[in-house]
């Protein structure tokens, strides 16, 4: 390696003492900003995830934040393949996915068990007890019949007019 700089020879073996005295005080205090530099950011880094590994650890200590967890797990599960399965059969019936999508969200924000209306809409469709009578309190709940209802609503009428969020969302 090439050096950039010579160092001069010093003659004054005084003067020669007190700048190898400095320069290593130098390099004392660079190797002391590094220590420091490295010390801070493995401490910080090691705290952070310290404590996310007590946050973790601690989470699952208590049984019944444990079962809280996999009731949430398995919440998403049942609404991830109950919105498969509704936008599944809005497809088969040959009608727009996504404002079938945007329209439930609406609605009811995918819950099968909304209640609107001041009690008069329930379930995921939404669907409005005085105009629709011929529906039944489980069938509103239940989305798999609701979803075959609301597709037969939708071939009959010619459109997605009979909810509200139809015309919002269009």
């Amino acid at each position: 390696m090439k050096k950039l700089f010579k160092r001069k020879e010093i003659a004054d073996p005084i003067l020669k003492q007190k700048v190898e005295r400095m320069r290593k005080q130098r390099l004392v205090h660079v190797r002391y900003i590094i220590f420091m530099i490295a010390f801070v950011s493995v401490f910080f880094g090691g705290y952070s995830f310290q404590k996310e590994y007590n946050y973790q650890t601690n989470l699952y200590a208590n049984t019944a934040q444990a079962e809280e967890i996999k009731v949430k797990k398995s919440y998403k599960k049942e609404y991830l393949e109950m919105k498969d399965w509704v936008l599944n059969e809005v497809a088969k019936a040959g009608f727009n996915v996504e404002l079938a999508d945007k329209i439930i969200d609406c609605e009811s924000t995918w819950s099968a068990s909304a209640i609107g209306d001041n009690g008069d809409s329930r379930g995921l469709w939404q669907i409005h007890r005085p105009s629709h009578k011929e529906v039944s309190e489980e069938c509103a709940l239940d989305y798999k019949c609701a979803t075959y209802w609301a597709v037969q609503k939708r071939i009959k009428d010619g459109s997605w007019n009979a909810w509200s969020c139809a015309r919002l969302v269009k």
